[in-house]
Parts: structure tokens; sequence; C-alpha cells
């Protein structure tokens, strides 16, 4: 069982992460076009590199939290049947209670901006663009029948052609999440029952016939992510805290070489899964710190960072459309204006938050309480299950 302490700095993590989520789309989508912190012949250079993938990197951050959280999840349910079954139908349930109802608000909010970018003919760059523009998010705004369907599904970005709809690219972490979530489910099932092996050796064949290397290569981090779950429910940080450190160390180590060489389009594309599996050490080490977890506890400013977590899986679904909207519907007011733009930003920064807040009230609330009635502990009901793919200014949002 978690303790007080380790929930807190757990959703003081996915607080920030997601915080840092909202601001690099932040940058990207409303702050780029009209002035960038280096020139585009500067991505080279280390800290530019590593200052355009702040995104990128917190997106492996959730999926650790997610792999870790979902094995304590799991735990609670063997514990609570003797470890003699595993309650698979309390499992999914809690699952896609936890995805749906901001999935579906979601999918809404992406019908609703549609209708508005249609409704004012603002769905292609010459409405919102002015010319002068460094850079922009998106050049065209169309709406795919096969993306939006197959978000619902999650096979957005899992099935070839089938995307993510344009005005919500963050969505296909959410398709990875629930297939993370249906593999580890189905093993864990498939130890009191032989006969599901048949099942997930058919998801694990479509999975891996689509060929799609990134999804595994997520899936390795959450992986990673599960493992720091077990070691810390055996203590094993404590016991063997050089072992970690010096795994973090070379894990650490081998992400800066891959950021170094990040000239080399292959290694750019890959390094941050690297970094995933180092956090999920550093993890392991922040948890056994127990001067930071007594910090943690008495810091005011961490207690409201880790307060955003309870919104955090709404705010990541639901930002990058709003984000999209104002941007389509202000940016030639703005565009060149560097005061307008930071003002604009920061007051979209707050307002998104807000709304994500109040919407996370309404649509996971009553999941939460209903799940809460029943096995699990508050912290394991807002396991984080997306994020974002952020490689960048041209990065595909």
């Amino acid at each position: 069982m978690l303790k007080p302490d380790e929930s807190l700095l757990l959703d003081f993590l996915r607080g920030a992460s997601a915080f840092l989520v909202l601001v690099a789309h932040v940058q990207q989508i409303l702050i780029n076009p009209t002035w960038m912190p280096f020139s585009l012949s500067e991505r080279n250079d280390i800290f530019p590199f590593v200052y355009s993938q702040i995104g990128a990197l917190s997106v492996m951050i959730f999926f650790v939290l997610s792999g870790f959280l979902i094995t304590y999840s799991i735990d609670e349910n063997l514990k609570k049947n003797r470890y003699k079954e595993f309650n698979a139908t309390k499992y999914f349930k809690s699952r896609l209670r936890r995805l749906f109802p901001p999935l579906l608000f979601s999918q809404g909010l992406v019908l609703v901006a549609f209708g508005l970018l249609y409704f004012f003919d603002a769905n292609n760059s010459t409405f919102f663009a002015t010319g002068k523009e460094l850079y922009l998010a998106r050049s065209e705004l169309e709406f795919n029948i096969v993306d939006y369907l197959g978000s619902f599904f999650f096979l957005n970005t899992i099935i070839d052609d089938v995307n993510s709809p344009i005005v919500n690219g963050p969505l296909w972490s959410v398709a990875q999440e629930f297939w993370f979530y249906v593999i580890a489910g189905l093993l864990v099932l498939s130890f009191y029952n032989r006969n599901v092996l048949v099942v997930l050796a058919i998801v694990l064949v479509f999975l891996v016939s689509q060929g799609n290397v990134f999804f595994l290569y997520g899936f390795g981090v959450w992986l990673f992510g599960c493992l720091a779950a077990v070691l810390h429910m055996n203590k094993f940080h404590e016991r063997k805290t050089v072992v970690v450190m010096v795994m973090c160390f070379i894990t650490f180590f081998m992400w800066g070489v891959l950021v170094y060489l990040n000239e080399n389009s292959f290694i750019r594309g890959r390094h941050k899964f690297v970094f995933g599996v180092a956090f999920s050490f550093i993890l392991l080490l922040l948890l056994n710190n127990r001067y930071l977890m007594r910090g943690a506890t008495r810091s005011w400013l961490v207690k409201k960072i880790a307060g955003q977590a309870g919104f955090s899986y709404t705010l990541y679904l639901i930002h990058f459309p709003l984000l999209l909207l104002i941007w389509v519907f202000t940016n030639k007011y703005v565009q060149g204006d560097v005061l307008l733009v930071s003002s604009l930003a920061s007051v979209t920064v707050v307002l998104v938050m807000w709304v994500s807040a109040k919407a996370s009230g309404l649509i996971e609330g009553y999941a939460k309480r209903k799940a809460q009635q029943r096995y699990l502990p508050p912290i394991l009901l807002d396991t984080f299950s997306a994020s974002e793919n952020s490689n960048g200014v041209d990065a595909k949002l």
C-alpha cells in the first residue's frame, strides 16, 4: 500500500507534468508563430533541443507513472481475493470508467471545434494566417470521419491510416494506454485461466502486425513503470539503493549521450524513450529519499501542484482543441506583437486550467466516487492515461 507522502509525490509529478504538457503546446501553437527562443538553425544544439522536448519528456513520465500505479491497482485487486483469483471484470470496468467519460467529452468538444471552424470557414490557413508567421501549428483543419470514429475504439495511430482527429492529436496516447491496460489485464488473468492466453496472443499479434515501433517503445517504458512498482512493493529500492542508483546513472547517461547526438533523425525520435526508462529508476530514488518526502508533505507549492493531478487527464484530453480554436480566431489580431501574444498565452493557460478543473469535476467525479466505494485507494483512481507527443516545432502535434 502506498503511503500518504508517496501518493502526494506521485500526484505532484502528475500535476507538474500535465502542466508542462499544456505549456509546451501553448508554446508550439500560440507563441512560436510570433517568437521562438531559438532559431531553427540552432535546434541541433543541446539546450534548444531539450527545451523543445519538454512535452515529449513529460509523456514518458506519464507512461512510467501509469505503469507504476496500474501495477499497484492490480496488486490491490489480487490482494482482495487473497491472490487466488484476478477480478478481471472490476479491472476492465475501472479502466473503461477512467478512460471513457473524459474521452466522450473530448470527442464532443472536437465536434464543436469542427462546427465552429466550418461555420466561420476557418479551417484553412487563409483564414487564420498572415503570411508573416515563423511557424504554423496547422495549415488545414479538415474533419476525417475515419479518424474520429477510430478514436472511440482506441485504434488511432494503432492501425495504419487511422490517425487522431487533427484538432486533437494528443489522443494518440489514450489509444496506447488502452492497449497497455488490455495486455496487462489479460496477462495477469492468464495466470488463473490458461484459455485467456489465446486471447492475449491474438491481441499481441494484432498490435505487433501493425508495425508501430513507437507503440512498442512506449510499452517498454510503461513496463519499466510496472517494474518500478514491483521493486517498490518489495522494498528493493531500500535494500539495494546502490543498485538503483547505478541503474539510474547508466540509463540517464545513455539518454544524455543520445541528446548529444540529436542531429541524427533516428535518435531524435527515440531518445525520449530512454529518458522514460531512466525516470523509472529516478522515481524509486525519489520515493526512497526521506528528507525529500518529508519536505514534500510540508510544502504548500507541492500540495497545490499535486491538487492538479485530479483533473490532469481531462486537461490532457481537452486542452489541444481549445488551444487551436483560440489560435485560429486570434492569430491575425495578435500576430507579430510579442506583448499581445504573451498576454494571450498567459490568459489561455489560466482559462484552460479552469475549464479542465470544472469539466473534470463533472465528468470524472461520479466515476471516481463509484470506484472509491468498491476497492481502489484514491491514488489509484487517478492513473494518468495520456500524454503528449511533442518533438519540437516541426512535430506532428
